[in-house]
């Protein structure tokens, strides 16, 4: 059990923290000292461990916590991320210092799904023409509907949960799911369950990546699995850009001018990167999780895994 008879230091290394008002009136400010990052930035691995070199806890983002800046935070007790992703913490040395790590799991499934539904709409009615300049111009091209296609669902967590509610009511012809873990295929229902993410890529017009990043994700979706798609294919990714081979997609896409592809992640972030027939491409800047009410609920959820978990001194 964490004590600590001095001042707890809690580090809020996340640049855009919605909810400082919230946790500044939930702890006591004798017992606790907030250490906010201003920068507006995501923070270099040098800038976490010269400004919260002293913290107990840290409220984190998508920053480094890798041996050397674990090793520099030697009275960092706990990391609570403001997302589902841990990529970016060196998690057997934090279990080797006995740091705890906790993530905010279940808030942003709705935030990111409907972030990929806009993507799906703006690919298939080819919206991506229209705004080629920083005028809208007047141009009126043929689209695609929804209804009636093969929607892959590469991972079926709360996130393909969510878009399967939504883009049932577009009425498309079938779901294939492809999960590690194992989900019974049910009776009478537009959920087709696979074995084999080949048969995602066969079979589908939009295919959907909803994977976290570990050592069996990454690039687990190359040229091989690429060339077996749709030649319309529209391909969703708001996961993790390297779970998809980097050289092996912009191969795939040089070759296939009409596959479309809508981007949330990308491999040099912050950044965009270059695709070929980038008219085919519709960005968005890793905002998965920016919706306002996603966000405080999350670091709602962060606040009191602090004082849940370590019996911070709240005030009354």
């Amino acid at each position: 059990m964490y004590k600590n008879n001095n001042i707890n230091r809690i580090g809020i290394v996340i640049s855009n923290f919605l909810s400082k008002k919230d946790l500044e009136k939930k702890l006591d400010k004798k017992k606790n000292k907030l250490i906010w990052n201003n920068s507006k930035s995501k923070l270099s691995k040098e800038q976490i461990i010269n400004k919260f070199k002293n913290c107990n806890f840290i409220i984190a983002g998508t920053e480094t916590y890798d041996y050397e800046v674990l090793s520099a935070l030697e009275k960092l007790v706990c990391i609570i991320r403001i997302g589902v992703g841990t990529e970016n913490i060196d998690l057997s040395y934090a279990k080797q210092r006995k740091i705890k790590i906790f993530t905010t799991k279940e808030l942003l499934s709705n935030s990111v799904a409907e972030l990929i539904v806009y993507h799906i709409l703006f690919l298939s009615r080819n919206m991506m023409s229209v705004y080629e300049s920083h005028q809208p111009k007047w141009i009126r091209s043929y689209g695609n509907l929804i209804y009636g296609k093969n929607i892959g669902l590469i991972g079926f967590g709360n996130i393909g949960k969510k878009i399967y509610e939504i883009l049932l009511s577009f009425k498309p012809n079938n779901f294939l799911i492809y999960d590690k873990k194992k989900i019974i295929n049910p009776k009478r229902s537009k959920k087709k369950i696979v074995n084999n993410i080949k048969h995602i890529f066969q079979f589908s017009d939009i295919i959907c990546i909803n994977l976290p990043l570990t050592s069996n994700t990454r690039s687990i979706i190359d040229l091989k699995l690429l060339n077996y798609s749709k030649k319309n294919l529209i391909l969703v990714n708001t996961s993790r850009a390297e779970i998809i081979n980097k050289d092996d997609l912009m191969a795939f896409l040089k070759k296939n001018k009409n596959v479309k592809i809508g981007q949330d992640v990308f491999y040099n972030e912050p950044g965009y990167d270059c695709f070929p027939n980038s008219e085919n491409v519709s960005y968005s800047s890793h905002i998965g999780s920016y919706t306002i009410e996603a966000r405080s609920n999350m670091e709602l959820e962060a606040i009191n895994i602090l004082i849940k978990n370590f019996k911070l001194k709240k005030l009354k």
